[in-house]
Parts: C-alpha cells; sequence; structure tokens
C-alpha cells in the first residue's frame, strides 16, 4: 500500500459497464440518453465486488455521463461509498457525430481518427478536439491525486479518456492511444505521483477483465 503522506496515489481506473451505444456500435460522445445495459449493469456490479475485496479504498470518482455514474453508482453500493462527479472525466464531445455508426467515421471523419499530433488539435463538428480531451482527463488526474496524496482512489470513466491518461502516463506517445484502449468495466492501476515536471506514473496492470464473467 502507498504511504499515507510521502507516497504514490493508487489509481484504479475503470471503464463503465456495456452501454446501449457499445451494443448498438454508434458513438455516444456526450449523450445523456445513453445507458447501461443489462450486461452492462452485471460488469459493474462484478467490478464492484472485486474492489471490495482491497483493503482501503479513500474515494471514488466518476464522470458525470449515465454510462459512466451508473456503474460508478453500483460499484459505490458495493465499496460503501458515494461517487464524486468529475467533469474532466466526461468522453470526447464528438458533436454532430453523436448517434453515427461506428462503422461511418473512418469515411465521414478521416482526419479526426489521425492520432498523431497533427490530427489531434481538429475538433469534432461542434465538439472537441482529442488534444482538449487529453488536456482535460489528465487534469483531472492531477486534481484527484492532489487532494488524495498517498491514497487509493476510484476512477469511472470512458474509453476515450482513460486511453489518454495511460496513453500520456504509462507511455508519453501519443501514436500509442490505440493499444490503451479499455474494454467495458476492465481495470486499470498506476501509482501516481507529482513531481516537479507533473505527473509521473507506474503501470501496475492495465485493461484488466479477470473479474467479470458473463455467463
Amino acid at each position: 500500500m502507498p504511504d499515507a503522506t510521502n507516497g504514490p496515489t493508487r489509481l484504479l481506473l475503470v471503464r463503465h459497464g456495456e452501454s446501449t451505444s457499445n451494443r448498438q456500435k454508434v458513438i455516444s460522445g456526450w449523450s445523456t440518453d445513453v445507458v447501461l445495459t443489462e450486461l452492462g449493469r452485471l460488469q459493474a456490479a462484478q467490478t464492484g465486488e472485486a474492489l471490495r475485496l482491497i483493503e482501503s479504498i479513500d474515494a471514488l470518482f466518476a464522470s458525470p455521463l449515465p454510462r459512466a455514474w451508473e456503474t460508478a453508482t453500483i460499484i459505490g453500493d458495493a465499496i460503501g461509498m458515494t461517487p464524486v462527479s468529475v467533469d474532466d472525466l466526461r468522453e470526447i464531445n464528438v458533436g454532430t457525430a453523436t448517434g453515427s455508426p461506428l462503422t461511418d467515421l473512418r469515411s465521414l471523419f478521416p482526419s479526426l481518427l489521425d492520432r498523431h499530433e497533427s490530427g489531434l488539435h481538429i475538433a469534432w463538428p461542434e465538439g472537441e478536439s482529442h488534444a482538449q480531451l487529453r488536456e482535460r482527463a489528465l487534469r483531472a488526474v492531477e486534481t484527484i491525486v492532489a487532494g488524495h496524496l498517498g491514497k487509493t482512489v476510484v476512477a469511472v470513466a470512458h474509453g476515450g479518456p482513460l486511453a489518454w491518461i495511460v496513453t500520456m502516463l504509462a507511455s508519453g506517445d501519443e501514436a500509442t492511444y490505440e493499444q490503451w484502449r479499455h474494454s467495458n468495466c476492465a481495470i486499470s492501476e498506476l501509482l501516481v505521483e507529482i513531481g516537479p515536471d507533473g505527473l509521473d506514473a507506474n503501470l501496475i496492470r492495465f485493461n484488466d477483465c479477470a473479474h467479470l464473467n458473463e455467463e
């Protein structure tokens, strides 16, 4: 366990359970109409049981979007905590593309799917860019860690922000973004400190789904 005063913060990242948009294979962005499926609620309950085995969890944070908030609420019921809403943990705002089939994105928005620096600053129509998502996801982590030095915290969010958090803290190479995408209700674990040059982290586990049993 991290030292309560001087050690790193143990950050447990959880992607939300399967959502209606995951099942329909459409991009959901900031949609408030997207909720968990029955499977998604089962995944959230199993994740809560897995996290309940951890000796001490000091705080639970979540994106306020319904699919993540419901996941966090189910987890919170298992570990005896109420989630705290963090706007910066929301998924990327894809603007007018919200609800578009995933199979259409490559043809409709090819430049927006470029994860190299040249494409990161292109915003979705009436939405935001991946550079903006990356900045606010890291800001969320820094704020959470700064308020919970040496503690163990859980953050429930979405595929986009979680991938950027792990990309920048474990790799530092924007081009590896797609390698750090999380499955529904997967858990990743990092030990994070705030150093003179910003966040410093060690990746302990990534995309752990061993606790999920969908039968």
